[in-house]
């Protein structure tokens, strides 16, 4: 039984393929901060750092968990977030630290952490009229297999007249789970409200519940009130202004 091996480019194919699919699952809060804490400027170019710091409490929470594993009920929130510009706002990465701590522990045992999440990723920020369009990518963990890399080697072997062999229902079982991760599976609804106070700090009231929407489940939801503080390490170099060079006619000296 001879296996034909996959050329570059079909391996590079399934790959792009693959790695959205392998996605650590998601949790339900909304744990990333928009980068440059949702500013539409995108005109910046050069190198900058910038960055940003959450900081609140639960004032009503009757179903919104402190852990990944669903356990306890989130109290207070810390959440520094920091922007990395490669190329300005073009160009940018984002890293993320979420802490929660949980009331339901007795004492001081409430202003323990009980859940620690980093979120990276890369982004970039494109000016549209009034607004700006923000792309990116973010991971907070990854799981690579090999299935669909077997599978789609396979498919070619046959498409040439060659042999190979028959992968087995599991994996083809796999490979169908790792399609339908594809479909929407939960839905957020944040609404928010926010008061400038001082230079660079805001105060923000937010009402967030998380649904699942391709079944039955548990449903959290909870009423936030927070602070943001928003300052910069490193400006980011704007490009600047010339005037047009003047051009002198023959009838000018010099």
């Amino acid at each position: 039984m001879l296996r034909s091996s996959c050329s570059p480019w079909v391996t590079c194919i399934a790959i792009v393929i693959w790695l959205p699919l392998t996605a650590a699952p998601a949790r339900a809060l909304d744990k990333q901060a928009s980068a440059h804490g949702g500013n539409a400027s995108a005109t910046s170019e050069g190198f900058g750092i910038s960055s940003s710091l959450l900081a609140g409490v639960a004032v009503y929470n009757p179903t919104y968990a402190a852990r990944p594993d669903n356990t306890g009920r989130a109290l207070l929130r810390l959440a520094p977030h920091l922007d990395i510009d490669l190329l300005g706002r073009r160009l940018s990465i984002p890293i993320d630290i979420n802490l929660f701590t949980d009331r339901n522990l007795p004492g001081f045992a409430k202003l323990v952490p009980s859940e620690l999440d980093l979120i990276s990723g890369v982004t970039s920020t494109w000016p549209i009229g009034p607004t700006a369009l923000e792309l990116g990518v973010r991971r907070s963990g990854t799981s690579r297999r090999t299935s669909t890399l077997e599978r789609v080697c396979c498919s070619r072997a046959r498409a040439s007249g060659r042999v190979c062999a028959e992968p087995s229902p599991a994996v083809i079982s796999a490979v169908r789970r790792r399609w339908a991760a594809l479909a929407p599976s939960e839905l957020d609804f944040t609404a928010e409200i926010g008061a400038h106070l001082v230079a660079d700090v805001d105060l923000h009231v937010a009402y967030e519940r998380d649904m699942p929407i391709d079944r039955g489940g548990m449903v959290q939801h909870f009423i936030t009130v927070f602070l943001t503080w928003d300052f910069t390490w490193l400006p980011v170099e704007h490009p600047a202004t010339k005037p047009p060079p003047k051009v002198k006619s023959a009838s000018q000296p010099g």
